[in-house]
């Protein structure tokens, strides 16, 4: 493969601060900011620290948050976010769940986003009239989640490749803002 020229290499900071980092056995939970927490599961305790196509950011100013620990069970909370996690077991809605204080509303894993008000097409070649929109970062739930477990990563050269993760690895970004969506897009 040809060498992509300097001047063409994205500028990216994908390795997060260690002191925003929550490992525990087969989870790792990133706390981007008080609203954004990055939340990854792989039952072989191997996780992406590569820009995405999506997510190239991930150094960001540690926003304070308290970790407590018992015997199976795990809690994040920041000022707008408090994330419960049974240590050790595999993302499931009674195994992972947040609740957003701001709206009291509380997100468990798998929740379908039904009130998504929709993000980009990839294309409109070929399209006549109205196209489906994919999910998008803005939804009236208050909460959003982006599933990044098979999205593409930047390998050393710049150029994207598949992920080198178990089948059963997970990659999701949960952002709960409410409804403040130019922090959710200000973040982002």
């Amino acid at each position: 493969m040809d060498q992509i020229p300097s001047h063409f290499k994205l500028r990216v900071q994908p390795v997060a601060d260690p002191k925003a980092i929550v490992r525990v056995p087969k989870a790792r939970f990133t706390i981007l900011t008080s609203r954004l927490i990055r939340m990854e599961y792989d039952p072989t305790d191997v996780f992406e620290d590569g820009p995405s196509q999506v997510f190239w950011y991930r150094q960001q100013d540690v926003p304070p948050f308290q970790l407590t620990q018992t015997e199976g069970e795990l809690e994040i909370s920041t000022g707008e976010l408090s994330l419960i996690y049974k240590t050790g077991e595999k993302f499931m809605p009674e195994t992972l769940y947040i609740h957003i204080r701001k709206t009291g509303t509380t997100w468990f894993y798998g929740d379908a986003n039904l009130r998504n008000l929709g993000g980009t097409y990839r294309t409109l070649d070929e399209a006549d009239g109205a196209v489906p929109l994919e999910s998008g970062l803005v939804s009236r739930s208050g909460w959003v989640v982006v599933d990044d477990s098979r999205g593409l990563v930047f390998n050393e050269e710049g150029w994207l490749e598949e992920r080198k993760a178990s089948e059963e690895a997970l990659d999701l970004y949960f952002f709960g803002y409410g409804d403040n969506y130019q922090a959710c897009l200000t973040d982002y």
